[in-house]
């Protein structure tokens, strides 16, 4: 069994699920495979496959901040809040110079922390079933609101695009749905809007530049669809990693907790407080985090045995 990552440019129009059942039929049933988070169907861009043991990373790599770039359409609501829906209500765009001005003045206000509804088709449970299931079914889902986290937000007058689209790059944190962004802006400023295209273009450190073309891996042979497989430090390098002093590596490798005074950094990353932690020896990597309580120390959550030692 193959222990790693496959990063993917999944293409317009599949579902993400349809992608790790592709792969899985190229590297066969007993290969342990899932995702690092899903993409909408009508999405492109990357997509991380985990392999293996790294499996157990899923709720790691789910905390990393994603790069979105998103076209949205002014004046026009759909029921799904993109291209794929009904439209349910139009309305007058200002030129599109006005427009930009009006939309960069209130950008300050979608950043850090806030509250947003998941769109009404999405994976998000309500009463034990899933929001789009509901939708679907012509049953209008109560959604809560949640909080999310913008870390960024660019708009460009995007040359060539007609007068009432404009494109976005937007960095935000794990949860967010880029459609409700384009949905509560359209409110704002009165007009209404959708996402008319969307592209996933990072993940962590993950860009695509490192990405395999989706739709030729498909048709790959096994060994050419291995030769993709990454290590899985190139998924945590996002995170603080560092190396435990010599001779307290069997300590790691059972779960033992550690003062940052027995580590030696080795990666800066991220330094949120609260963000998971890397421990590596020789034979592990080991995720966790840091406990702020009395001396600061090292907690272990999550072991995998490096590549090297799995038989």
């Amino acid at each position: 069994m193959k222990q790693g990552i496959l990063v993917l440019n999944k293409p317009v129009g599949m579902r993400s699920t349809d992608c790790v059942g592709k792969i899985r039929r190229r590297l066969g049933k007993d290969q342990k495979l899932g995702h690092a988070g899903t993409l909408d169907s009508g999405a492109e861009g990357l997509l991380v496959l985990l392999l293996g043991s790294a499996t157990r990373l899923s709720r790691y790599a789910m905390e990393l901040p994603k790069t979105y770039v998103a076209t949205v359409r002014f004046g026009v609501v759909t029921d799904t809040d993109d291209a794929t829906g009904k439209v349910i209500a139009t309305s007058e765009v200002p030129p599109k110079d006005i427009l930009l001005e009006n939309v960069r003045h209130c950008l300050p206000g979608f950043l850090g922390h806030r509250l947003q509804r998941p769109p009404s088709i999405s994976a998000v449970h309500v009463g034990g079933r899933r929001a789009h299931e509901m939708a679907r079914a012509g049953i209008s889902p109560d959604i809560a609101e949640k909080y999310v986290y913008f870390h960024r937000i660019d708009v460009e007058a995007a040359e060539g695009l007609e007068e009432s689209i404009l494109r976005f790059r937007i960095e935000c944190g794990k949860g967010t749905y880029i459609r409700s962004f384009a949905r509560d802006l359209g409110s704002f400023l009165g007009c209404g809007a959708h996402v008319s295209s969307l592209q996933r273009s990072r993940v962590g450190r993950l860009s695509l530049e490192d990405a395999a073309p989706g739709d030729v891996l498909y048709a790959s042979s096994r060994v050419e669809v291995e030769s993709w497989i990454r290590p899985i430090s190139d998924l945590l390098r996002h995170f603080v990693t560092f190396q435990v002093l010599s001779g307290l590596e069997e300590r790691l490798a059972n779960g033992g907790a550690f003062s940052l005074r027995e580590l030696s950094r080795i990666c800066w990353g991220n330094i949120a407080r609260h963000s998971p932690v890397v421990v590596e020896s020789s034979r592990h990597v080991t995720l966790g985090r840091i406990v702020y309580e009395g001396i600061p120390r090292f907690e272990p959550e999550t072991i995998i045995v490096k590549a090297s030692e799995v038989v």
